[in-house]
């Protein structure tokens, strides 16, 4: 039984939570139950990655989702290939619950491992709450979660709490991976909304894109619709995230 001092609402809210990642069904939906653990783990930005593992580390990242994360840091992380070198995605793929740290920690911990080049990603607060998730039943996959800022960790419920909801963020990004696994022909991206994709990617509007490909901006606006939908993305940068994590576009 869950007892991290808690008042009778946060209580209540911690009850609704775990009924709606019961039931999520799409990114958008898990990145807005992550956001209302906010108050409760005291966090400024969270990422949670999942994918198929290869040894002791998550070998491709098949899923991304940030809180407060800048597009520039989630490209830098996962297009630039940290996110499977990262040496506390392995600790936590190996050993999956929730552990608090300081930066200067984390720091160190890069250092011995030789990916002084995590520091910058990982500058986005004083410390850090991380956690990871493994399942089996289609071969080896897992996740890892983490959640930062300068109060995050400082307070025991902190801990307490992230140990509880662990498996249940852990179980609905398992049935996201199992939805995309099952995903039909009719969700792969055309030649088309790839290459509209790849110049979202690079910032370009509807209608510059249209003057590239010499296409009206409503055909554009037609297939970002389509790109979008197929993709589960909530915006042009959800759908850029999305793509690179799944090697849809690079760099």
């Amino acid at each position: 039984m869950l007892d991290a001092g808690l008042s009778r609402q946060e209580l209540l809210d911690l009850c609704e939570l775990v009924s709606e990642l019961s039931k999520v069904e799409a990114d958008p939906h898990l990145t807005e139950s992550m956001a209302r653990l906010q108050p409760l783990l005291e966090f400024e930005s969270a990422v949670v990655g999942s994918g198929p593992m290869s040894g002791a580390q998550i070998a491709k990242v098949s899923h991304l989702l940030s809180v407060n994360f800048s597009m520039e840091a989630i490209e830098s992380y996962v297009g630039g290939g940290l996110f499977a070198q990262d040496p506390l995605v392995s600790l936590h793929v190996c050993q999956p619950e929730a552990r608090s740290w300081q930066f200067d920690d984390i720091r160190n911990l890069d250092g011995q491992a030789g990916c002084a080049a995590f520091s910058a990603f990982r500058q986005c607060g004083a410390r850090s709450l991380t956690m990871g998730w493994r399942w089996a039943d289609r071969g080896p996959r897992a996740a890892y979660l983490c959640f930062s800022g300068t109060e995050v960790g400082t307070h025991p419920r902190h801990s307490a709490l992230a140990e509880f909801v662990r498996p249940h963020i852990g179980m609905a990004v398992e049935r996201l991976a199992r939805g995309q696994e099952s995903c039909g022909a009719s969700d792969v991206l055309t030649a088309r909304e790839l290459e509209i994709l790849a110049w979202i990617k690079d910032g370009k509007t509807s209608w510059e894109i249209s003057v590239i490909l010499s296409i009206s901006e409503r055909t554009v606006k037609f297939h970002v619709k389509n790109l979008l939908r197929k993709l589960d993305a909530s915006t042009r940068a959800h759908a850029v995230a999305i793509g690179l994590t799944r090697g849809l576009i690079e760099l």
